[in-house]
């Protein structure tokens, strides 16, 4: 008993002296949680951390005047709006106030910017641009808000009686019984009742004439090729010749001046400035600058588009009308009182609802 309480007492004198000699080696030993021994000098630290304080205190200066629309901006925007109102208004008063073009030199010019001009132009926009570097999402949701704003189109024609092909047929009939009270002799003997086709055999009709168009449309084939060559030079690094790229440019240079000419020529041709009357005039506003940036929220939100790309759609879908869409509008006869009304009164409407989505959407 003596000895095993000798024993004892021996163990719990030597307990404490093996854990005090064992703490150097466990001090010795890194702490899970420790960081890396810093040879940083104090002064240089301090003078890291001024620096990241001065560089976070100018990225919040730039997005609080990021924020602002500057007089240099503004300066810039109307740089690239007034020449185009200059050529309009040279036009304007080339046929009201001074008389040298005729209506049938009219439709001339406009036959060759239709033709040439706006064809060339699309080729060399189309062409000069990198597909490869393009976000396809963006793309994706420019699409789908067109195919959402004809779908809308397709039901209104279906369900109102006004957008209908039949609505239209009995206006047209309705403005022919019309010119048809006063009497012509030429007409007299083959008076009598017309009946109208059936709307299918009107609508084949219509899909044919537009077809027929289409493919005889100068710009479908020089945006295909413009398309077709981006891809391939953009692709293999190959460059246009000197020769072909300036003759190409000699004519697409010009192509959006004389297309606002021609814009300028059919305004002053018409018996008043607003064409289409008030009541259309401010349907289309209403559709261009409320209803397609509405529907391009909901496309982007259908293809995941977020931030500031959502923003810059939105704000895209509220620009005004461009001008090719009323060249064309022009060369087919097919409503170009509204058009020229959305492309004239559209951009000087623009600036300002633009700015208003400017500063709603926090760009």
């Amino acid at each position: 008993m003596q000895g095993r309480a000798s024993d004892k007492s021996k163990g719990t004198r030597d307990g404490p002296n093996k854990a005090w000699a064992a703490l150097p080696s466990r001090l010795n030993k890194p702490l899970p949680h420790a960081l890396p021994h810093s040879t940083t000098h104090p002064h240089q630290l301090a003078r890291r951390v001024s620096r990241g304080r001065e560089q976070e205190r100018e990225r919040k200066k730039q997005r609080r005047s990021g924020k602002m629309i500057t007089g240099t901006d503004f300066y810039h925007v109307m740089t690239a709006v007034v020449p185009l109102y200059v050529a309009m208004i040279l036009a304007y008063g080339s046929v009201k106030w001074w008389g040298i073009f005729t209506p049938d030199q009219c439709s001339g010019i406009n036959r060759f910017v239709a033709l040439f001009a706006v064809p060339l132009l699309s080729f060399h926009f189309i062409s000069t641009n990198n597909p490869y570097t393009m976000n396809l999402r963006f793309i994706a949701a420019d699409t789908l808000q067109k195919l959402m704003m004809l779908a809308m189109l397709t039901a209104w024609s279906h369900l109102s009686r006004r957008g209908s092909l039949e609505g239209a047929l009995d206006r047209d009939a309705e403005a022919g019984d019309e010119k048809a009270m006063t009497a012509d002799p030429n007409n007299a003997m083959g008076a009598g009742p017309t009946a109208m086709p059936p709307t299918s055999v009107m609508t084949r009709l219509i899909l044919i004439m537009v077809w027929r168009k289409l493919i005889r449309n100068p710009n479908t084939y020089s945006s295909l090729i413009g398309l077709i060559w981006s891809l391939v030079c953009f692709r293999w690094n190959f460059t246009m010749p000197a020769i072909v790229l300036g003759s190409i440019s000699i004519l697409s240079d010009a192509g959006l001046g004389m297309a606002m000419f021609s814009l300028g020529l059919f305004m002053a041709l018409q018996p008043r400035i607003i064409a289409c009357g008030n009541k259309v005039a401010t349907y289309a506003m209403a559709v261009r600058f409320l209803a397609g940036p509405a529907v391009m929220t909901a496309a982007s939100f259908a293809v995941g588009l977020r931030g500031t790309l959502l923003h810059v759609a939105i704000v895209q879908a509220a620009l005004p009308q461009g001008i090719v869409p009323f060249v064309f509008a022009k060369e087919y006869s097919v409503h170009p009182d509204i058009l020229s009304t959305a492309v004239i009164f559209g951009m000087l409407i623009a600036l300002p609802i633009t700015l208003v989505y400017y500063i709603l959407l926090g760009l």
